[in-house]
């Protein structure tokens, strides 16, 4: 090895120090050759640009945005949609239009209602000492005793709907998860018999129970002029509630509809301001205010093939206001 004394060192170490030619025989690359060898290496070329943002905020008609599933994976509706898919059986007359309504739900942002709903203490109103009484078995009891004249059919959605003849009849088509919606009146010892008490508001009276058999879709135009809550009692169904105003009056669709038609119903529901949907499982309420349009899909939930839905009305309770208070929050006509 030459020493840092010798010709030879210091000729090498000029030539290190001032040239910064390659060798003789050192590969050439070309730009875009070197770009290239860079990728390859996971970096950049300094001549190459950064990529450029797109910052513009997704629309809801962006395409992108119509494929991204919309609610949380602990969403109820999502679990709707999952359930009817697999209860809903391939020849069922609903089975498409419903998962074209429930997809259509589950895509529509900040449509779906937390699942904070307020619980109600249900009450036996003819002995309120007794244990709190249970739902199902009420209105089994109301079902098994009704009679039919009393019975309201709402709906028949079935492929080749024959008409209801007798109570034996409508139970049968329930059993079967059939899609018929009726109202049932509440009787004595079935839902006659059970109170929710409401904090704040005055029980009026036990309203008829909405059953549904498995994958029916019902429309009610406006609920009842009182506050309502509805408990789920059996099964599990969607409620999309809306305030009726009387810009939406006229565009309200008539209560006879046809299963086809809730497709278009539901998208000119969900688009109403203060819309929202809520999944309601069994021992699930809802506090609805006055004149609400209401619309519903139906399924079996643990082993059931009907839903069953109760309704109770009440009014604003003014028995503990001073006169003050309740002068204060009576309806002011338009002279005063």
């Amino acid at each position: 090895m030459a020493s840092p004394t010798s010709p030879s060192f210091s000729r090498n170490r000029s030539t290190r120090a001032g040239s910064h030619a390659p060798p003789p025989n050192a590969l050439k690359l070309s730009p875009k050759d070197y770009a290239a060898d860079l990728r390859s290496h996971g970096l950049r070329s300094p001549c190459t640009p950064s990529p450029v943002r797109d910052t513009k905020p997704k629309t809801p008609t962006s395409p992108s945005f119509t494929n991204v599933r919309q609610s949380t994976p602990d969403s109820r509706l999502q679990a709707f949609r999952d359930d009817w898919e697999r209860l809903i059986h391939p020849g069922h007359t609903n089975l498409q239009e419903g998962l074209d309504i429930l997809d259509g739900l589950v895509r529509t942002p900040n449509l779906e209602k937390p699942r904070g709903i307020a619980q109600y203490n249900y009450v036996n109103y003819t002995n309120p000492a007794r244990p709190s009484p249970n739902l199902s078995k009420l209105i089994q009891i109301d079902l098994n005793k009704v009679h039919f004249n009393d019975v309201r059919v709402l709906s028949d959605q079935r492929t080749k709907p024959s008409k209801l003849l007798d109570s034996d009849d409508m139970r049968s088509a329930l059993s079967e998860g059939l899609p018929i919606v009726v109202y049932v009146p509440p009787g004595e010892c079935g839902m006659l018999d059970a109170r929710v008490d409401v904090p704040g508001f005055r029980f009026e009276k036990c309203g008829p129970t909405l059953v549904a058999g498995q994958g029916a879709f019902s429309l009610a135009r406006q609920s009842h002029g009182h506050q309502s809550v509805y408990t789920q009692a059996i099964g599990q169904c969607v409620v999309l509630d809306f305030p009726v105003t009387p810009e939406n009056r006229e565009g309200l669709p008539r209560s006879d509809v046809s299963a086809k038609d809730f497709g278009r119903i539901f998208a000119w529901a969900s688009e109403q301001p203060g819309a929202c949907v809520r999944v309601l499982h069994p021992g699930d309420n809802v506090f609805l205010p006055a004149l609400q349009g209401r619309l519903t899909i139906s399924l079996g939930h643990k082993g059931s093939n009907f839903s069953a839905t109760a309704h109770s009305y009440f009014a604003p309770d003014y028995s503990h206001d001073s006169d003050d208070e309740r002068q204060r929050k009576r309806p002011r006509t338009d002279h005063q």
